[in-house]
């Protein structure tokens, strides 16, 4: 049977225990955050270009980004353009890896012989079943 005192200090250890896990959960939701902060903000090899901005065509907010900005009045001019932007890194994006699994073939290739068979020749072939 607990005391008046040693009920008080087990829930006084509870508290700290929700505390701490309260810590824990708000530490977690800044690492995850941050976590996938980073990964949209590193280029991939073969794109070049970040999956952040692949999606979005520009780079992630920063804090001082979220400062409000007035609006122009020529936003045909400036949506025009972006839609250009747009369609041109999307092309591009689909022609590195292209071009990344041409040098890739390439390398492999190089290294392959190519046998040329006559008719008549005697050859060994293994079959699977």
């Amino acid at each position: 049977m607990l005391h008046a005192k040693d009920k008080e200090e087990v829930d006084r250890f509870f508290e700290y225990v929700e505390i701490l896990e309260e810590r824990k959960a708000k530490a977690m939701g800044l690492f995850h955050s941050t976590t996938e902060f980073a990964y949209n903000n590193v280029a991939h090899s073969a794109t070049r270009r970040t999956p952040f901005s692949i999606v979005y065509n520009k780079v992630p907010n920063h804090a001082l980004d979220l400062v409000k900005l007035p609006k122009v009045p020529s936003l045909s001019v400036v949506a025009g353009y972006l839609t250009e932007q747009m369609q041109s890194i999307q092309e591009d994006v689909k022609k590195r890896p292209e071009k990344a699994n041409a040098k890739y073939k390439e390398a492999a290739d190089r290294q392959r012989r190519f046998k040329v068979f006559e008719v008549g020749d005697e050859v060994m072939v293994f079959m699977k079943s």
